[in-house]
């Protein structure tokens, strides 16, 4: 048994904290409600008559007039991305709401970076990662489980995580 910054391990398997898990799984709602909101409005006016594609091209042009965009590059973006989520993790930790709201937005600014960066169109990542989850059924239970309906591919030990 050995104990890391992110968990306890016995043997190949990892054990991580359930205020962590719960943690996470918040953060990831939250995001997840944030891209849904992103997407339904992209083309609509988000702020003052500004859609979603005019805040996209001015963060990708801010990007290039400072250089990030050549000289950074995807792995960069994803780092920074993760620092920037373990601040929305803090900020909504402490339910500092003006916090979370600049955190959701350097977020989302370090991932349009860094798809730039990969090649790839930020709003298509977007459509690429809704066309996979649009399908998937199931329901997050109230301890931040998700249970996928009738998959069978959650182990059951899994669905007994908080048992005991």
């Amino acid at each position: 048994m050995t104990t890391d910054d992110v968990g306890l391990w016995v043997g190949d398997e990892r054990y991580v904290p359930e205020h962590m898990l719960k943690e996470a799984l918040s953060a990831l709602r939250d995001l997840t409600m944030t891209a849904q909101l992103v997407s339904e409005t992209a083309g609509d006016t988000v702020n003052r008559g500004t859609t979603y594609d005019d805040l996209q091209e001015k963060i990708v042009r801010w990007a290039c007039e400072r250089k990030i965009i050549p000289n950074s590059s995807p792995l960069a973006q994803a780092i920074k991305s993760l620092e920037e989520v373990t601040e929305l993790l803090s900020a909504t930790n402490r339910n500092f709401r003006g916090e979370m709201k600049d955190a959701y937005g350097d977020v989302m600014v370090t991932l349009i970076i860094g798809a730039t960066l990969a090649g790839f169109d930020p709003l298509d990542c977007l459509q690429h990662a809704y066309d996979q989850i649009k399908d998937r059924t199931g329901t997050l239970r109230s301890d931040g489980v998700f249970v996928k309906d009738q998959s069978g591919t959650l182990p059951l030990w899994f669905l007994d995580i908080n048992k005991d």
